[in-house]
């Protein structure tokens, strides 16, 4: 395992690319935010104090999806680019030729997003307790580790995320294409046919499509004021619970996981 990330860091040590991307994401995930205390110096008396931004346990869901959008965002980008520079460059021809057998090749890839979505976490953890100990009157041990698992779904957010982009980089190769695919099917694309799917069958299996499942690892907390009024119309609430979330993005990212493994034992070099 060691010798696998070793190759890879010697690869992308210097990439600017990499290293830019990586850069934005340990700036912005523990300051982000703090723009939310100028923008909500003062709320609507239907939404919660803007203190729940800052306070524990629930900084806990705050910083949480400010990471989910960083996360799909940068550090996606940064597996894409990783694996479709490599076949643009001819590097992972070479690395093959040069006795690294593909399954070694591919474990180094894995073994690079768990330690990316380790250290995304660990960014998570250090940045929540610091803002939240500063911010709230009284704290204690109890109150927090009163994370509901937070820092296990943040893991598993990142792999999920970082998953399906291994999967897209193995699966189309091109830079430009796997990118604009990634980005259009993250941020639009199931969202459209999650809404077709309502509004044709409307079910609660709306809520079980992938991006959804990871995305609600660390979801908008806001949505759980809106998920009684959901209820009473469909039945069935907006989110997807812990539980379910968990083992859904479990499931999923292991299927992603596969489907590039296959697609890069099947295919030339």
């Amino acid at each position: 395992m060691f010798r696998l990330l070793s190759l890879e860091y010697k690869k992308f040590r210097k990439n600017s690319v990499v290293g830019i991307l990586t850069l934005f994401y340990i700036i912005l995930a523990p300051t982000l935010i703090l723009v939310a205390k100028e923008i909500f110096k003062s709320t609507p008396d239907f939404l919660p104090s803007s203190n729940v931004f800052f306070e524990f346990p629930t900084i806990w869901d705050y910083m949480g999806y400010i990471g989910n959008w960083l996360t799909s965002f940068f550090l996606g980008f940064v597996v894409i680019y990783m694996i479709t520079s490599e076949v643009a460059s001819k590097t992972m021809r070479q690395s093959i030729i040069n006795g690294l057998n593909r399954k070694d090749y591919f474990l180094g890839k894995v073994y690079t997003i768990i330690t990316f979505s380790a250290f995304a976490t660990l960014i998570y953890i250090i940045s929540t307790v610091i803002i939240g100990i500063i911010h709230t009157d009284g704290y204690d041990l109890e109150l927090i580790m009163d994370s509901n698992w937070a820092p296990f779904r943040y893991f598993l957010m990142c792999m999920g995320y970082m998953s399906f982009a291994l999967l897209i980089g193995f699966t189309m190769r091109k830079s430009g294409l796997a990118i604009f695919f990634y980005l259009v099917y993250v941020m639009m694309l199931e969202v459209v046919l999650r809404y077709i799917q309502v509004w044709a069958w409307p079910h609660e299996a709306m809520k079980w499509w992938p991006m959804n499942i990871i995305e609600d690892l660390m979801p908008n907390p806001f949505l759980k004021l809106g998920d009684k009024f959901i209820k009473n119309e469909y039945d069935f609430g907006l989110l997807v619970s812990n539980n379910g979330a968990i083992i859904g993005s479990i499931l999923y990212t292991i299927l992603f996981l596969g489907i590039a493994w296959y697609s890069f034992t099947k295919r030339d070099i």
